[in-house]
């Protein structure tokens, strides 16, 4: 799905979450630093109760990547 820059703000992605995901999928979150991507997700997963959140940071806590941007 193609989300133009005038189509990402928090709702709209929690409404698209609503829409296609059930209490039997599991949600898998690829990166951590995407606030669309990776940090509404999450927060939507806590706030609906959805209970199987996979989150793979892909290396980007590993102590050489956090070296090129420690924030």
């Amino acid at each position: 799905m193609y989300l133009d820059s005038k189509m990402l703000f928090r709702n709209r992605i929690f409404d698209l979450l609503d829409a296609h995901l059930t209490a039997e999928d599991v949600l898998y979150v690829q990166g951590i630093f995407s606030l669309y991507f990776s940090i509404y997700p999450i927060l939507w997963g806590h706030r609906s109760k959805h209970r199987k959140i996979v989150v793979a940071p892909r290396g980007m806590l590993h102590r050489s990547a956090r070296s090129v941007k420690p924030f």
